[in-house]
């Protein structure tokens, strides 16, 4: 999407913001991959390092998804993820 960097350009319409969320998550499932694929070597074993984390955070995010901050930013706020079933609603922090 042209024009829609982090914290500039056009404010994404809900429809147009799906749609980016979809395309980011592709792309972020696709670099997970290339990452697993670089450590598959038995020389070369996986360190999980921060840095993966804020480039797959920064993937995410691309394209104008951001409040705030700019992608690869660590949060500064809580963060609460909520889990809907249809026997009960349970909330983790």
């Amino acid at each position: 999407m042209a024009g829609t960097g982090h914290n500039s350009g056009p404010i994404l319409s809900d429809e147009q913001k799906a749609t980016l969320e979809v395309e980011n998550g592709l792309r972020q499932f696709d670099r997970a991959n290339q990452i697993i694929e670089e450590y598959l070597d038995p020389e070369r074993p996986f360190n999980h390092r921060p840095y993966l984390i804020r480039e797959l955070q920064s993937i995410a995010v691309d394209g104008g998804l951001l409040d705030t901050g700019k992608p690869g930013d660590w949060r500064t706020t809580p963060v609460q993820i909520t889990v809907i079933s249809t026997d009960r609603r349970n909330t983790l922090s």
